[in-house]
């Protein structure tokens, strides 16, 4: 049986009840499994687990594009990001269409998706290592209140100068 991991924005009502009725429909036929801040934020004693553990076949990640990216951190299992905010530009759905909730369901039960690998950036900042950036990296110096020229001539790609 499937195994489908359930991610929402727990402060935008209209995310948590697309996740909620997303799994009340997929469980029939799935194992679905709530991220626990989800799972608390819907209510109703759902199966939950730290996002980081859901090993999921594919995590469905209800929000907006922060959602998308703290799901992209948290886990390895592939995101299918669902729109439920303002911009949404790394969503590959969009939570305000009347069709959403079936066409999710039909894609994720039927397996007619396909899986795009994105490439995540390794940051280093004065030998620092940060986090791996999944959709971009800006450099601010909050001392000129405004982005600087990045001048370091030891720019790196796969361990190449660029």
């Amino acid at each position: 049986m499937t195994e489908i991991g359930i991610l929402a924005n727990p402060t935008k009502p209209r995310a948590v009840a697309l996740a909620a009725e997303l799994g009340d429909r997929l469980a029939p036929r799935a194992r679905v499994v709530y991220a626990d801040e989800t799972a608390e934020r819907i209510g109703g004693g759902r199966p939950h687990a730290p996002l980081a553990d859901l090993g999921a076949e594919v995590v469905v990640a209800v929000g907006g594009d922060g959602t998308f990216l703290h799901a992209a951190r948290s886990t390895r299992s592939p995101i299918l990001p669902i729109n439920a905010g303002t911009v949404g530009v790394l969503a590959e759905l969009h939570g305000d269409s009347p069709t959403v909730v079936e066409e999710t369901v039909d894609r994720l039960l039927t397996r007619r998706y396909s899986i795009e690998a994105r490439l995540r950036l390794a940051v280093r900042l004065s030998g620092a290592v940060l986090p791996d950036a999944t959709n971009e990296i800006t450099i601010h110096d909050p001392a000129m209140g405004r982005m600087g020229n990045v001048r370091d001539r030891r720019r790196r790609a796969a361990g190449r100068p660029v």
